[in-house]
């Protein structure tokens, strides 16, 4: 640091209260934003190398390859979700794969795109809010990287949560810039409003909970600049007041207008959620850490390059922790003070200089909460963690004020001080390794469903003009299974493998009955040995459908071995739907060229 940095640093340090003059902060580490860059690239980059679709995914493709327009593909449930503006970004969105043979690379640049700018806009709110505190919201940003809640970053149907997120903390950093200045900044203001009502009116609904934080923050900023008593008060009610009537008509909306058809009473709330302490305290363990505990079930199945880029990561962090101890102490003043200091009163101090930006991240948590049990959300590890994305800002805020507290308390102290920067390495290089282990699941799904489907063309290199198919197929993962247990998960890739044209309306000609729509009581309906006998109805995206269970071709696959009809009796004579399998393999026609093929991924690697 040169003689003209040191002078601002002391400069700066005599204008704070004596208590905290031992206490710096880092300056002019313009590297931050480039280490919170790199701590993401190589947390999920390998992303690039994955080719898939996952759940929702293989739904809503199948509805756009089988939807000739827009309002066709908004009829396969986004009018009955009440979603038509999701609907429309997904409509184009998923077009990609049906228009380009590059759409799994724009889908993964986006997504990194969107996973690199998120932490780093939240480390510029916090900087320009907290205007002394650049550390600590080096921390912040660095724990939304490393402490990750949404673990679905290679599901493309949670997109639009990723991208609400991040334009919600875009429109808090702009909203900081349109007040905190010494003049407001009206362009700026209106951006920001703009922003926040894209965010919840398109993309996610439930970013309307950040509100309670905007006015806390709005309320800050006139703090900060000398207002106080009732004049701050009627200013930050003045000024947040725009942003609470922006979301009054959503709020009435989805009130008045409840989901309906194949949705119907799916989002259900609950207003005595207040009540049930238990399902608070689940709720609580279950986002602290728990997708880690999980992941670490599945640490045999970790690849190398994960292991590699959690080194690299552990290294690169030891050097930039290094960098900020030896700045911080090298500002502090009297060295020989510091050592004077108990590591409590240190502890004491640091806590205290954290106390409102914990109290932030508390108004951005607990409203999110509180709308995650009322809306009654499926929480856990896999596809439903995306539902703790709203979670995720107010949760690194806390966590990086705990860093950051721990930060404090081992300053006094050189060796404390690179305990403090190895152990804050490690808990980096850590979480690397787990979002690169969450990244290897999804590799190894991928590899199950592409066996699976090779194993599928080699007993069926072609099939009749229409059929309708039941698909036991069990291959149990991180996921339940490896998206062969849903009808629409095997319904799309059996189209597209078989598509015989690019055709719209010719593209569903497979229908396929999963196993778990099978229940037992269904075989003394269906005996398949009777005249007139019935059809099934079932409800799908793409409205009221019958089937007959008596012309299914049943699949049974297990361990790389697929059975059809007849071959699944005879090996096993107890299946319990062992009335529809008495008839032979069927007969197939000779194979033609499939024109979309090719964009099914993995069946060269499988």
């Amino acid at each position: 640091m040169g003689c003209g940095a040191k002078g601002r640093v002391t400069t700066q340090l005599k204008k704070q209260s004596p208590r905290f003059a031992y206490f710096p902060e880092a300056q002019n580490l313009d590297l931050f934003p480039l280490f919170i860059a790199l701590i993401v690239v190589l947390s999920y980059g390998r992303v690039f190398f994955l080719r898939d679709v996952f759940w929702d995914d293989n739904c809503w493709l199948l509805a756009e390859f089988s939807s000739g327009n827009l309002e066709q593909f908004l009829n396969t449930g986004f009018y009955e979700m009440r979603r038509a503006s999701l609907g429309i970004f997904l409509h184009y969105f998923f077009n990609l794969h049906k228009t380009t043979d590059y759409a799994y690379l724009i889908w993964n640049f986006m997504s990194m795109i969107i996973q690199i700018f998120t932490p780093v806009f939240l480390y510029f709110f916090l900087k320009n809010l907290f205007r002394e505190k650049q550390l600590l919201s080096f921390f912040i940003a660095v724990s939304l990287v490393v402490f990750p809640l949404d673990n679905t970053l290679p599901y493309l149907s949670s997109v639009n949560y990723r991208i609400a997120i991040l334009l919600s903390i875009i429109s808090f950093y702009l909203t900081e810039r349109a007040l905190g200045g010494s003049s407001n900044h009206w362009p700026l203001f209106i951006l920001s409003l703009l922003i926040s009502g894209l965010s919840c009116y398109v993309f996610m609904e439930a970013t309307i909970v950040f509100e309670p934080a905007r006015l806390f923050v709005i309320g800050y900023i006139f703090h900060r600049k000398g207002i106080d008593g009732k004049s701050l008060i009627k200013k930050s009610l003045k000024y947040s007041l725009p942003f609470f009537i922006l979301c009054v008509p959503l709020v009435l909306y989805k009130l008045t207008y409840k989901s309906y058809g194949i949705y119907g009473g799916k989002y259900k709330t609950d207003i005595f959620f207040f009540l049930n302490w238990k399902e608070h305290a689940k709720l609580v363990r279950t986002f602290m850490f728990y997708q880690w505990k999980v992941l670490l079930g599945y640490i045999r199945d970790v690849k190398m390059w994960s292991l590699i880029l959690s080194v690299f990561a552990i290294i690169l962090s030891f050097l930039m922790a290094k960098k900020i101890s030896g700045i911080t102490r090298h500002g502090s003043g009297n060295a020989n003070a510091l050592m004077e200091r108990s590591f409590k009163s240190e502890f004491k101090d640091a806590w205290h200089s954290v106390r409102i930006v914990f109290l932030v991240g508390t108004t951005f948590l607990v409203p999110a909460l509180l709308f995650t049990e009322f809306a009654r959300w499926e929480i856990g590890p896999g596809m439903n963690s995306s539902h703790f994305a709203i979670l995720q800002f107010g949760y690194a805020i806390i966590i990086g004020c705990l860093i950051y507290v721990f930060y404090g308390a081992f300053l006094n102290s050189y060796t404390r001080m690179r305990l403090f920067s190895f152990s804050l390495a490690v808990v980096i290089g850590a979480g690397v390794f787990f979002n690169n282990l969450n990244l290897d699941l999804y590799f190894n799904a991928s590899q199950r469903q592409s066996r699976f489907w090779k194993s599928f063309i080699t007993r069926f290199p072609s099939l009749p003009e229409k059929a309708t198919f039941m698909m036991d197929v069990r291959d149990f993962y991180y996921f339940d299974s490896a998206d062969l247990d849903n009808s629409y998960d095997l319904e799309f890739a059996m189209n597209l493998l078989y598509a015989d044209s690019t055709n719209p309306e010719k593209f569903r000609r497979y229908k396929v009955f999963a196993f778990e729509e099978f229940k037992p009581e269904m075989m003394e309906k269906f005996r398949c040995n009777q005249a007139n006998e019935g059809k099934m109805e079932r409800m799908t995206h793409f409205g009221k459908e019958e089937l007959d269970p008596c012309k299914f071709i049943v699949v049974h696959y297990r361990n790389g071995e697929l059975l059809v009809n007849k071959e699944i009796k005879e090996k096993h004579p107890d299946i319990p739907y062992g009335r529809w399998l008495d008839k032979a393999f069927p007969q197939l026609p000779e194979p033609v060229p499939y024109p979309l093929r090719h964009k099914f991924r993995g069946l060269d690697n499988a």
